[in-house]
């Protein structure tokens, strides 16, 4: 990897995480503990805000 893993900040991150999410709660992949926490929820409504603001940034123009 050439840049820290910021599932907050890049969208490809966010949809690896997801991915994740999915295949461990489908039981695709073993559960296992994380090397650095994520919380989902918050993750979650954190890119639902930036696009809601890209959608409102979008309507004004």
């Amino acid at each position: 990897m050439k840049e820290e893993y910021n599932p907050f900040a890049v969208t490809e991150d966010f949809l690896i995480e997801s991915i994740l999410i999915k295949a461990f709660n489908e039981g695709r992949l073993q559960r296992q503990p994380p090397a650095k926490f994520i919380d989902y929820a918050e993750l979650s409504a954190t890119w639902k805000d930036k696009v809601q603001k890209a959608k409102d940034k979008q309507a004004e123009n």
